[in-house]
């Protein structure tokens, strides 16, 4: 990746110029990358993570709870779901964006 400044009149900008290979363009591998990294893999870690949460408190205690006891796992397991949806929900129209905007070809202009 490399960039490099454009002057034009009464504006400066910085451009971004990514390397080609015959597999795959910069910009494409950037985007997988970070998708991957940004996204992809805390997503799954967060699911990991919280399944084995929800699975230890079912294994801990007798198994005939208080309803009490029952009440407080049932709102734990709704604050998790409730804690990856906002997740979802935050991060992946971004990415989907992402993902549209590097991998589409951009449609011909019409002047």
């Amino acid at each position: 990746m490399y960039a490099n400044t454009l002057e034009l009149p009464q504006t400066i900008s910085c451009n971004i110029f990514w390397p080609e290979s015959d597999l795959m363009n910069g910009e494409k591998a950037f985007t997988l990358y970070t998708f991957t990294l940004g996204f992809f893999i805390p997503f799954v870690l967060i699911l990991l993570f919280y399944f084995l949460v929800i699975c230890k408190l079912r294994r801990v205690g007798p198994k005939n709870r208080s309803k009490e006891k029952k009440r407080s796992h049932r709102k734990v397991t709704y604050l998790v779901l409730t804690v990856i949806s906002v997740y979802v929900m935050c991060w992946l129209p971004y990415w989907i964006g992402q993902v549209y905007i590097t991998f589409l070809p951009p449609a011909p202009s019409h002047r």
